[in-house]
């Protein structure tokens, strides 16, 4: 476990690490499209809702685990369960729009070729 808060490259830290524990950063889907494990930690989730802002999903909602306490964030770390987390990932995806194939960079550099001929 590395607190990695103050760390200057975001993007780094989430290409090296197998697990993130956030709160309410958007590194969250981040992290999902690249197929890695994500658990929330939101201890304040009544308060932040109540005193900062919405979200864009209802947060219930999103295809991570979400711990309020730290007793709670153990275990659901101790019984991650990769199969079900993956499942709930493809059905958020869905449900939202995404299209994304993890090929992107790939097919725009096929397509400059294409137009550069």
């Amino acid at each position: 476990v590395l607190n990695a808060t103050s760390y200057p490259d975001m993007q780094e830290l989430l290409a090296t690490t197998e697990l993130l524990i956030t709160d309410y950063s958007s590194s969250m889907f981040d992290m999902a499209l690249a197929g890695k494990k994500v658990i929330l930690y939101t201890p304040d989730l009544t308060s932040y809702l109540a005193k900062e802002r919405t979200f864009y999903f209802d947060f219930e909602e999103l295809p991570f685990s979400i711990s309020k306490t730290k007793e709670a964030l153990l275990q659901q770390v101790a019984q991650f369960n990769e199969r079900v987390y993956q499942q709930k990932v493809v059905l958020f995806n869905t449900q939202i729009g995404s299209y994304e194939q993890g090929n992107a960079a790939v097919a725009v550099a096929e397509k400059i070729q294409v137009l550069c001929q």
